[in-house]
């Protein structure tokens, strides 16, 4: 015997997402050349027996709704992940590693290519969102005398450009 599914069919709500969606891609970057990426779908089939439903089984809904969320994650995961690597070429801001381990001058070649921010100390603000893995790894990579210099050298203009952005009050005398 199979189990009853439930299948929701809602016109309205089918009618006001075609209106909502465009067919035209999504623009990442504007300059110095435009780069635009395709919408991306995501899709995942959601069931959810009947029997559960019925029995008010929480943990089994749980469950269904954990997958889905799982689902969306890898997919959209993956899309980001496309984007940033495209957005990275058009910039010159990749560093390509070529299967080396991390190491400082890594680090120190990435922040050649990023717009860091400053703080008011002279401390880089690093990039916020970095995997839990990637943030152990950095941690562990611990630089020379040299690389500590070239690091200075390296945020001594973004420093200075930060400085120069600061607004400056003067009082009349």
């Amino acid at each position: 015997m199979t189990t009853p599914q439930l299948r929701f069919d809602i016109p309205a709500y089918d009618r006001a997402m075609v209106e909502l969606l465009h067919s035209g891609p999504s623009r990442a970057v504007r300059e110095p050349q435009p780069l635009d990426q395709p919408l991306n779908t995501f899709e995942h089939m959601l069931t959810i027996p009947f029997e559960v439903i019925r029995t008010t089984n929480i943990a089994a809904f749980i469950q269904i709704l954990y997958e889905f969320a799982q689902s969306y994650k890898r997919q959209m995961g993956a899309s980001v992940f496309q984007t940033l690597d495209a957005v990275t070429d058009v910039f010159g801001s990749k560093v390509d590693a070529q299967g080396q381990p991390l190491s400082f001058d890594m680090i120190n070649d990435m922040f050649e290519k990023l717009q860091l921010g400053v703080d008011d100390h002279g401390q880089a603000i690093p990039p916020t969102h970095i995997h839990p893995e990637m943030a152990q790894r950095l941690a562990a990579v611990q630089p020379t005398d040299a690389q500590r210099q070239r690091y200075a050298t390296i945020m001594q203009p973004k420093q200075a450009e930060h400085n120069a952005q600061k607004r400056t009050r003067r009082l009349p005398r």
